[in-house]
């Protein structure tokens, strides 16, 4: 089904309405949860999306361009910024870990390293 909906460019990361996961920090690029935002990130993020990789651990930071999606733009932000000059990834930010400013269903299950 996965493949299908990827096939057809839609994305479903979204938890129920009013789900806590306790984790509400979260540094935005950082899609491995190794602590800094670096190409790694990006490809996590293609291996989850196209191969079937594991989901990245916090899908708030994965969302680097603050869509409220996690999907291939998110992996073309992220080299955007590291490489050819585009604007650093929205609050709370590639350099340290914050709360997501903006409200969607992502969730995030892995605190800030």
């Amino acid at each position: 089904m996965r493949s299908l909906l990827v096939a057809l460019g839609i994305c479903l990361v979204a938890a129920p309405l009013g789900s806590s996961d306790g984790f509400d920090t979260f540094r935005r690029g950082d899609a491995n949860n190794d602590g800094v935002v670096t190409a790694a990130d990006s490809l996590t993020i293609l291996a989850w999306f196209w191969n079937d990789g594991p989901q990245p651990p916090c899908m708030k930071a994965a969302d680097a361009n603050d869509d409220g999606l996690v999907s291939i733009s998110d992996a073309s932000a992220i080299a955007n910024w590291l490489y050819l000059g585009g604007p650093e990834p929205p609050a709370p930010g590639a350099f340290a870990c914050g709360v997501d400013p903006t409200w969607d269903l992502l969730t995030c299950g892995a605190p800030c390293e």
